[in-house]
């Protein structure tokens, strides 16, 4: 009985750790992070005040399709449940679906090595692996953002 006790106390523990340091470690990579977001924000003032609004939609579009994959790992992720108690609304999701249904938005080909700097040394090993990974990337972020619109399009 001794035992079994001490068994049940571990494993407890241990799913409560394990919570506790997914939700703690979210929020930790979230301030190491605010430093590029602030960086971004720099780029988007400027852009604002310099009347650049072109190039400003366009980076929002690229990182609306980017955000809308990220959805689609969270719909994928078999650790939904760490986050169960978090307020469940659809609106704010549905909305960007809309919106993207509505404004379709390709990103640039990134793999289109003809825009690259020319100090590439297109023909390395490392940088046909580095292609090899963007491709293999676009494709599932196209596979992602499908899956986000095909979930949500259907409600909205």
């Amino acid at each position: 009985m001794k035992i079994v006790l001490i068994f049940l106390l571990i494993i407890t523990s241990s799913i409560i750790s394990f919570i506790s340091g997914a939700r703690i470690g979210a929020n930790e990579f979230s301030y190491l992070d605010a430093q590029y977001q602030a960086s971004i924000l720099v780029y988007e003032i400027h852009a604002l005040k310099n009347h650049k609004s072109e190039e400003l939609a366009e980076t929002k579009e690229i990182l609306l399709n980017s955000e809308l994959a990220n959805h689609g790992r969270y719909l994928n992720s078999s650790l939904r449940w760490l986050w169960m108690d978090y307020p469940r609304d659809d609106e704010p999701i549905k909305r960007a679906v809309d919106y993207r249904l509505r404004n379709p938005y390709e990103d640039p080909d990134v793999t289109d090595t003809t825009k690259w700097s020319t100090d590439v040394d297109l023909d390395s090993p490392e940088t046909q692996e580095f292609l090899k990974h963007l491709e293999e990337g676009t494709i599932i972020q196209e596979r992602l953002i499908k899956l986000v619109l095909d979930t949500y399009g259907k409600e909205s």
